[in-house]
């Protein structure tokens, strides 16, 4: 039985996966949208991305256990 809970894990996949989406930031045009900007910046990474901060956060405050539990499910699910 694992010791980990289901939602914990999904927590971590959709916050993963907002990560991964993420590209390298760009400079702005200078005629661009000062209200597009904002949500341009959603999909940049950044050092100090929020999502970053609450997912490694998150992750710190998981027992021994659940962690290697962690480890376990990902090496399962990339197959190897």
């Amino acid at each position: 039985m694992p010791d980990i809970s289901t939602e914990k894990v999904c927590f971590i996949i959709v916050k993963a996966r907002e990560l991964d989406v993420k590209v390298a930031p760009e400079e702005l045009d200078e005629g661009s949208n000062p209200t597009d900007d904002a949500m341009q910046r959603i999909l940049e990474d950044y050092a100090d991305d929020p999502t970053r901060e609450e997912l490694r956060g998150f992750l710190a405050a998981q027992s021994d256990d659940e962690l290697r539990e962690l480890v376990a499910l990902t090496w399962i699910g990339r197959g190897d």
